[in-house]
C-alpha cells in the first residue's frame, strides 16, 4: 500500500515530504504544491529556512532563496523554485542537491519550510 504524502501550511510554515526528484538532475520535488505555496506569499528573492530530515535524523539544514530561474543564482549555490509539474522544489544550479546532501525520497523524508526573519 502506498503512503500518500501531502503537504500542509501552518502558522506560515510549510510541511511536506521529499516526494521524488532525487534521480538524474539531482533536483528534489517536495508534496507542496503552488498553492500551498501561495499562502506563504512568497516573493522571489525571499530567503527560506528549511530543515530535511529522514525519520528522527537531521539530513540537511539552511537557507536558499526563492528564485523564478536557476539563473537568478551563482553556479554551485541552492536554490528554491516551483518547477513545471507546479511542486517546490530544491536545487543546486548546474549540481544534484540530493547527491550532495545525501537525500531520497518518501514518507520518511519530511521537510519543514519557512520565511527568513532575517
Amino acid at each position: 500500500m502506498l503512503e500518500r504524502m501531502s503537504g500542509r501550511l501552518d502558522d506560515d510554515i510549510l510541511y511536506g515530504n521529499v516526494k521524488g526528484g532525487t534521480g538524474r538532475l539531482g533536483n528534489i520535488e517536495l508534496s507542496v504544491d503552488r498553492r500551498l505555496f501561495a499562502g506563504v506569499k512568497a516573493a522571489y528573492g525571499d530567503l527560506f529556512d528549511v530543515t530535511i530530515r529522514k525519520g528522527d535524523s537531521l539530513v540537511w539544514k539552511g537557507s536558499v532563496p526563492y528564485v523564478k530561474s536557476f539563473g537568478d543564482v551563482p553556479v554551485g549555490d541552492n536554490l528554491l523554485f516551483v518547477n513545471s509539474s507546479g511542486d517546490v522544489s530544491i536545487a543546486i544550479n548546474q549540481g544534484s542537491f540530493a547527491a550532495t546532501f545525501g537525500i531520497g525520497s518518501g514518507p520518511k523524508w519530511t521537510v519543514r519550510l519557512s520565511k527568513s526573519r532575517n
